[in-house]
Formats: C-alpha cells, sequence, structure tokens
C-alpha cells in the first residue's frame, strides 16, 4: 500500500479552504480521515478513469456502515473528487470501482519524481591532510615528558590519522624500551623544533597544526587522562651499528574507530619514551586532518 502524503483542500464557503487529511490509495480502497469540518476532499489519482462506481464506506476501526453520509462521487482529469453529506472526524474506508481499472504502473504519486533534483556542488567528502617527518633525531626517555608532540589548531579540528617511526641505534637496551602515547594540556619550557608540514594537496591552506621535536624536554608537560597507547619496542643488546631499524605504525580512524582528536591550541598528543639506548636516531612521520 503506498501512502500518499498529501495536501487535500475542499471547498466549504466561498472566501475558506480546510484541510482535509492524508489519504492512501491501493487500487480501489481508500482511507479517508475527516477533519471534522470538510465536506468534500479531492484525491490525485495519476490518471483519468471512464466511470466511477460506489461500492462502500464503513467506519474504519468499528465498521459501522456510513454509506448513507457519502451524498456523491465525480472525476475529472487525474483526480476524483467525493461529496459527504455531513462532515466527520473519524476515519473511514470507502471503496470504489473504477473504470478502466488502472495497471499498477499507471499510478503515480503526486510530489514523488522518479528523478529528483538535487542543488549545489557535490565533491568527496574528503578533508585536508597533512604530513610532518623528522630522521636521525636523537630523543631523550622520560616517562612523563614528550619528546615528540603535535599541537591543536585554534581554528580547525585535527584529526590524526597515522604514526610512523622507527629507531635506529648503536648499543641496545636487554628488554627493549617503552614508547608511550598521552594527551597533553600544557607543554611549555624546554626547547620546541618545529617540524615543517607537507600537504597531499596543494590547493590545501596552510597546516594550522604544529608538530615539534623537543630538546630539551618541556618542563612542564600536563597530562589529560590515561596513556592512549603503550608499546614495547624491541632493542636487542648489540655492539656493532645496526642498520636496519624496525618499523612500527599507529593508524587512527579505521572503520568503526574514532580519530584522535585534537581541538583548541591547549590539546597536545605527545610521544614519550621510557629508556633511550646509546646513540638512537628516530625516524617518524605524523599523518593529520584538518576541517
Amino acid at each position: 500500500m503506498q501512502p500518499l502524503t498529501t495536501q487535500i483542500f475542499c471547498n466549504t464557503d466561498s472566501d475558506t479552504k480546510d484541510f482535509m487529511a492524508n489519504t492512501l490509495q491501493n487500487n480501489q480502497v481508500f482511507f479517508i480521515q475527516g477533519d471534522g469540518s470538510s465536506t468534500s476532499i479531492t484525491i490525485p489519482l495519476g490518471y483519468t478513469p471512464t466511470s466511477v462506481i460506489f461500492v462502500s464506506a464503513n467506519e474504519t476501526t468499528l465498521g459501522l456502515d456510513v454509506s448513507a453520509n457519502v451524498s456523491s462521487t465525480s472525476f475529472n482529469s487525474n483526480s476524483l473528487t467525493v461529496n459527504f453529506v455531513a462532515p466527520f472526524s473519524y476515519l473511514i474506508t470507502l471503496v470504489l470501482t473504477l473504470l478502466p481499472f488502472p495497471a499498477p504502473s499507471a499510478i503515480s504519486i503526486l510530489n514523488f519524481p522518479a528523478t529528483q533534483p538535487i542543488s549545489g556542488t557535490v565533491s568527496a567528502n574528503q578533508s585536508n591532510m597533512y604530513r610532518a617527518c623528522t630522521f636521525n633525531y636523537v630523543p631523550t626517555g622520560s616517562g612523563t615528558q614528550p619528546f615528540f608532540s603535535l599541537q591543536g589548531s585554534a581554528t580547525k579540528t585535527i584529526r590524526i590519522v597515522r604514526i610512523l617511526f622507527s629507531i635506529g641505534y648503536t648499543t641496545g637496551l636487554i628488554g627493549g624500551t617503552l614508547l608511550l602515547l598521552q594527551r597533553f594540556s600544557v607543554l611549555s619550557g624546554g626547547t620546541p623544533a618545529i617540524m615543517t608540514a607537507g600537504t597531499n594537496d596543494t590547493s590545501n591552506p596552510a597546516a594550522t597544526a604544529v608538530a615539534s621535536t623537543w630538546s630539551p624536554l618541556p618542563t612542564t608537560a600536563t597530562e589529560v587522562g590515561g596513556a592512549l597507547s603503550i608499546m614495547k619496542y624491541n632493542l636487542p643488546t648489540e655492539t656493532a651499528a645496526i642498520n636496519a631499524a624496525l618499523p612500527y605504525e599507529w593508524t587512527f580512524g579505521q572503520p568503526n574507530e574514532q580519530n584522535i582528536t585534537l581541538r583548541g591550541t591547549s590539546d597536545y598528543l605527545g610521544l614519550m619514551m621510557l629508556n633511550v639506548p646509546t646513540a638512537p636516531l628516530v625516524t617518524l612521520t605524523v599523518e593529520w586532518t584538518e576541517s
């Protein structure tokens, strides 16, 4: 049964038109909700019948016969008019025989065209994306102060997509080291070295988030909540230089996963290393979007 959500107007006097509810049409059965004041209703059909034969009218809830309240039925181009003796406020089921009997495809629903127009510009749902990288950076170990940070923006929402890093060294540590991702509200003191941001599209505006490495580390580092991630990075003991640094990648915003999001300049994501091997060399890439 196809619903017609259509405003139906009927004349009650020379100056006034009253609304008469919604109708449902399924072949030759019509459901009409009275409004307590109108005595006629015009039903759009989408085709023009050649004759209309009244069959029955019943109060829908109790099934009472209200056929005597139907005074006449008539049709014109693409519509059907039903007139009533007196107004009513209940729902009736009206059965009519319409000739010729229409094929289902001949009936169209008003206000629901097959092709819906749209306006405006349709574009891919993409945010501006940026990356910042560093290599051969020598970090300082700490479990409370980050050696790398990404600071949020005063004008954009920053969503972190990926952090990729590796550590090369000359002398490792038995058992390796721990790397922690932590949110901070304040990072001050120390000396940040701002990393130059690149972009995936030259039409993007300049990045507003700020990626930095720290040396010395910030003297004030105010943590917000618990660690967002902790992982063990294995550093086997070696006396000779090791060239094959093992890469590791954090990814965020996978299907059904929320990105780590930075809002405002007092919102930082920091990376800390608890134990540092001799002469470590860090290679790091951070990727984020701005919207």
